[in-house]
């Protein structure tokens, strides 16, 4: 016979073993949120792997490109007022952009083939919107054929600066001295539109890109192309600006190596190229002149750079096509009035 403790032990380890039901009541939840505590640890560790896709091209490359930035800002008509609409004039100032490649293939030649425009063509390569120096420095002569410099040639008519420092400027390059003579020549009222086409060497060369304490400060990319048209348009307030964007490209780091511009970034801005481009397209829209879009808006990029450049900087004829293509459609559909 069992000793009545023994049975009395027996009974209350029924009711309170290891799966008793009170101890189910607290385990089940437990089981639980340990279950969704490992499923949580796990979805983190592949989402943190990642997973690679594999695309198939698509017939239409474009599709993938980003979203173009063109902006296009209507004329005032009381500046028009009284002008005759019969021929349309266009200057290409710029870089090398302008003057790069053969140039029966120029973006200034097709414009006019295709348009019928009269069209001048007075690049300087090698420049830049801004100077290195706000007020000009004659130790460096490069910054007379910095946009504002010219700018406040073409409000006086006055040229001398350009003739007088073209050789000793580091860029001098002899088709300085063609450039010089045609702007010379040009008649301003006549012009309608003037097409500024500087490329990557605001970039390159490290100019801050906006100034915050002075907005037109000419030592800065957006300063300078805000006071380049205003002085310009204090003489010849008709004329329609339009930007041509820089396009993609390469910074040399001096050691064989090169870095994609759209991961580089350079000078007191700290900025990489698509900043550059995105700061003169903010500025644009701020002092209203037209905006094309050729970083953002043509597919050229590190990984398909040798389809669109013919070294590491310049653009090749496929890519002046493009840039073209966008200019003439602009000469000939994009000239908004209010």
């Amino acid at each position: 016979m069992r000793h009545p403790i023994d049975e009395e032990y027996d009974n209350e380890t029924e009711r309170t073993g290891f799966f008793s039901g009170q101890r189910l009541l607290i385990l089940i939840p437990l089981a639980a949120i340990i279950v969704v505590i490992i499923f949580c640890i796990a979805k983190i560790i592949i989402w943190d792997k990642g997973t690679r896709y594999h695309f198939d091209n698509p017939e239409d490359e474009s599709s993938l490109q980003s979203e173009s930035m063109d902006y296009y800002c209507a004329m005032n008509s009381e500046l028009l007022a009284g002008r005759d609409d019969s021929e349309t004039q266009i200057l290409f100032l710029g870089d090398d952009i302008v003057s790069y490649g053969p140039q029966e293939s120029s973006i200034p030649v097709r414009t006019a083939a295709a348009t019928g425009a009269t069209v001048y063509s007075c690049p300087f390569p090698g420049s830049c919107y801004a100077s290195r120096y706000e007020s000009f420095n004659e130790e460096y002569a490069t910054d007379a054929f910095s946009f504002a410099r010219i700018a406040y040639c073409i409000r006086s008519g006055d040229f001398t600066l350009l003739d007088a420092y073209k050789t000793q400027a580091d860029i001098y390059d002899p088709s300085f001295d063609s450039a010089i003579t045609q702007l010379q020549m040009i008649d301003f009222n006549q012009i309608d539109m003037i097409f500024l086409a500087y490329g990557t060497y605001d970039y390159l060369n490290g100019r801050q890109t906006t100034d915050v304490a002075n907005e037109k400060a000419v030592c800065a990319m957006t300063g300078a192309l805000y006071t380049g048209i205003d002085v310009i348009h204090e003489a010849y307030p008709h004329i329609r600006f339009v930007v041509i964007s820089p396009t993609f490209c390469f910074y040399d780091e001096g050691n064989g190596t090169l870095s994609p511009g759209d991961l580089r970034r350079v000078g007191a801005s700290d900025e990489n190229l698509g900043g550059y481009v995105v700061a003169l397209r903010a500025m644009c829209e701020m002092i209203g002149a037209s905006f094309l879009d050729m970083y953002f808006g043509i597919p050229l990029n590190a990984d398909n750079a040798q389809e669109y450049l013919v070294d590491d900087i310049h653009v090749n004829d496929n890519t002046r096509s493009l840039i073209a293509d966008k200019v003439i459609d602009f000469v000939e559909h994009r000239q908004f009035v209010q």
